[in-house]
């Protein structure tokens, strides 16, 4: 019974090992991938003018219309 109780416990350790490596790849993965989108938002937002958000928007803007 405790052969069986310690091949059990290796087992879950292998297991548990795998899931943080699988966690760990995923995380890094998604890292990655927000990585290169703020990359390309830098990129694109390079080209765009940038707006004055000092001056406040007026009730007319067109997006208080638009909803």
């Amino acid at each position: 019974m405790l052969e069986e109780t310690s091949s059990m416990q290796e087992v879950n350790s292998f297991e548990s090992e795998r899931a943080v490596d699988g966690a760990r790849r995923l995380f890094q993965r998604t890292l990655s991938i927000w990585a290169s989108e703020l990359l390309e938002l830098e990129r694109i937002s390079s080209r765009v003018p940038a707006w004055n958000t000092a001056m406040p928007l007026s009730e007319s803007d067109g997006w208080s219309m638009a909803a």
